[in-house]
């Protein structure tokens, strides 16, 4: 009698070849382990076929031991792929996170910029009484459609701007009568 006879839980084979077979079988509490090879002289290879385990039932029990561990091996990669997916979706969204932030410091930085650098024009218009620069400044603006539409009144007006501040504020009036 084989050590594993009256305490078979299942047998498979361990190639392709088919020429070996995997017991397990139970030892007290413990599943045991113990190769066969297929061979009609092997005393525990006959042990085994008297107990049922034709090579029908062995071939039977490895496809079905072989879709098991396919199916858990399956649910391991998806596992792994998905926390993977996740990981890379997390690190992307930081790296467009930081991208987007550094657009952002860039824009604050250009309007910042831009802020100074018109205060400084208006601060220069505002202050600015140079004759050449504010009659140009007129004559551009009585050119202007909006001024050869405009009353006298605001025609007026805009000839007696003494600066470059005055003439703005014409030319808002006459733009926001229309």
């Amino acid at each position: 009698m084989a050590e594993f006879s009256g305490k078979i839980l299942s047998a498979v084979f361990v190639n392709n070849e088919h020429d070996m077979i995997k017991v397990r079988y139970e030892d007290g509490d413990n599943v045991a382990i113990f190769n066969v090879e297929v061979d009609d002289s092997n005393h525990d290879y006959q042990e085994l076929l008297k107990e049922g385990w034709d090579l029908q039932r062995i071939t039977d029990d490895t496809v079905e031991e072989k879709k098991s561990e396919s199916h858990a091996f399956n649910l391991m990669v998806n596992e792994a792929a998905q926390k993977i997916l996740e990981e890379t979706r997390a690190t992307r969204k930081q790296e467009i996170e930081a991208q987007f932030q550094g657009e952002i410091n860039k824009n604050e930085d250009l309007i910042r910029h831009f802020k100074e650098k018109t205060e400084d024009y208006f601060a220069h218009i505002a202050e600015d009484t140079d004759k050449d620069t504010l009659f140009r400044f007129k004559l551009w603006v009585l050119e202007t459609k909006d001024l050869k539409e405009a009353s006298k009144e605001l025609k007026s007006k805009m000839r007696k701007a003494k600066t470059m501040i005055e003439g703005f504020a014409v030319l808002h009036e006459i733009r926001s009568s229309k």
